[in-house]
């Protein structure tokens, strides 16, 4: 029940939040291409794979306070990003599954220091304990 009450009072911080922090945030993903009032409060994959380049998320942390919370959330989004750049219609050899296998623990390990409290969504159960299977 606390986390239902922590994600309430964060929404509803995000959705009146006008200050200088989420102009620059939205200013930095207009530039990108990434509005997020064209997309209706929600980004699709291309916007996605978007914001995950490292660069990108090196530009949004700038903005962010420097805090132990946003470091860790940072590194989980780059381990991300990494295993993004691997989403693709080609055929791996067996060590780069095996290097691929590598970086999605370090990515599970990242999320799981950076949100030790939340849950894990369908989605993200999907990538950590199926991906490689189907590589």
């Amino acid at each position: 029940m606390e986390i239902v009450k922590k994600r309430t009072d964060l929404d509803a911080l995000l959705s009146k939040s006008t200050g200088a922090s989420r102009k620059k945030l939205e200013h930095f993903l207009s530039s990108i291409g990434c509005d997020v009032s064209t997309w209706y409060q929600t980004l699709g994959g291309h916007q996605v794979r978007i914001i995950l380049r490292e660069s990108h998320i090196d530009s949004i942390f700038d903005i962010l306070r420097d805090t132990p919370q946003n470091t860790r959330v940072k590194k989980a989004m780059k381990g991300f990003a990494k295993l993004m750049s691997f989403s693709n219609n080609r055929s791996y050899m067996d060590s780069e599954i095996d290097d691929i296998e590598i970086f999605l623990k370090e990515f599970l390990n990242d999320m799981k220091l950076a949100f030790p409290k939340e849950a894990i969504t369908p989605m993200l159960h999907l990538l950590g304990f199926h991906l490689i299977d189907y590589m």
